[in-house]
């Protein structure tokens, strides 16, 4: 018999991203409603840009779209629940 685990995350249950720095590594928490003020953020740490200017318009979209589907999820409760299934990695 095989036992498998399966994680699901809401709509909702999406409160920050993360994003780490490519010369230092550190790294920025952000909230979802406040990403679009990230998209030109510098590194506190080396004052590189968090997001090279080739990738802004992906990571514009990107951000966008991740807030048009989670404002909807914190505004009302839905009878329909949708969850997305992450996967993870055991070591």
């Amino acid at each position: 018999m095989t036992v498998e685990t399966k994680t699901f995350i809401g709509p909702s249950d999406i409160v920050a991203l993360d994003f780490e720095c490519t010369k230092c590594h550190s790294h920025l928490t952000c909230g979802v409603m406040e990403l679009d003020r990230w998209i030109d953020g510098i590194c506190g740490n080396c004052q590189e840009p968090f997001i090279a200017a080739y990738e802004k318009a992906y990571y514009k979209e990107f951000v966008s779209s991740l807030q048009g589907l989670i404002k909807p999820a914190l505004k009302r409760e839905c009878k329909t629940k949708m969850r997305f299934q992450i996967k993870v990695i055991e070591e």
